[in-house]
């Protein structure tokens, strides 16, 4: 019998409301090979957290009730395991978002290149782990 080794996808939990967010995320991420979960609420996010191992959260802070909260939680952890990027409209400062514990920061208006950027950086932190079958 031979062991074969496959490469599993790594999930991405995106945290949004914003419309354009949503989709410019969706795009990078599943173009970076991600599988996507998103949650338009924190609380929804939690049960995502707990049944799914998370490999990148993005959060974006001033468009969803209790984004600050949820990212300076998500930080304390889930930080060893899964990168963090944080988005803000200017309500959350960069040097804030960094302080919650933020891996990335976006501010928005988000562009789709900018995005694909972070996301490729985010997947050199993530990158898939081997598994022998």
């Amino acid at each position: 019998m031979t062991d074969t080794i496959e490469f599993v996808k790594s999930t991405a939990l995106l945290i949004s409301r914003d419309a354009i967010s949503l989709v410019v995320f969706r795009n990078a991420l599943a173009e970076a090979g991600f599988e996507i979960e998103i949650s338009t609420g924190t609380r929804n996010a939690l049960s995502a957290l707990e049944s799914t191992e998370i490999k990148a959260i993005i959060i974006d802070c001033d468009d969803v009730d209790g984004g600050k909260e949820f990212l300076s939680w998500a930080a304390r952890k889930h930080a060893k395991n899964a990168v963090i990027v944080a988005l803000t409209n200017h309500l959350t400062t960069l040097h804030e978002a960094f302080d919650l514990g933020a891996t990335f920061v976006l501010q928005k208006p988000l562009n789709s290149e900018r995005v694909a950027r972070c996301i490729r950086a985010s997947s050199q932190l993530v990158a898939p782990q081997p598994q022998i079958n």
